[in-house]
């Protein structure tokens, strides 16, 4: 997890709806869990999202395209 903060979730969406995206964040935070999101919509935005080091999730859409 983040070295700064322990307890919030870094994830990242890939996900091409923005709506869609916004339902799987507010589910986790509902849940009670601390988010700190990245999104993108594009397989092509993906490479350069991933480079982060300090995700704890991803959430992928099986219909991106």
């Amino acid at each position: 997890m983040n070295s700064t903060d322990s307890s919030t979730i870094q994830l990242l969406v890939i996900e091409p709806s923005p709506n869609a995206a916004e339902r799987h964040i507010s589910a986790l935070r509902n849940a009670g869990l601390a988010v700190h999101h990245t999104c993108v919509s594009k397989n092509s935005d993906v490479t350069e999202a991933l480079q982060r080091s300090d995700l704890d999730l991803i959430l992928y859409s099986a219909d991106n395209t």
